[in-house]
């Protein structure tokens, strides 16, 4: 039998469940390619899914410091 292969925003709601800390593009894009992050977030608010986005201070590669989205689940 087969093994069913997750859609992206599948694997996206599965992290948002299991990990409070929240997903930002890059760690989507890290972990499973995921390069339009906010797309698939709009899509996955529109049919529902309670998640939630807030800005967050991380260091670029040159150490700076630059905002980036971080979307997590609303329980």
């Amino acid at each position: 039998m087969a093994k069913k292969v997750l859609t992206q925003k599948e694997w996206i709601v599965k992290y948002l469940m299991g990990h409070k800390g929240g997903l930002t593009p890059k760690k989507a894009e890290d972990l499973y390619g995921i390069m339009r992050l906010a797309s698939r977030i709009a899509e996955l608010r529109e049919e529902g899914y309670p998640i939630e986005k807030d800005t967050v201070i991380v260091p670029n590669r040159r150490g700076q410091k630059c905002r980036v989205a971080r979307y997590r689940w609303v329980a």
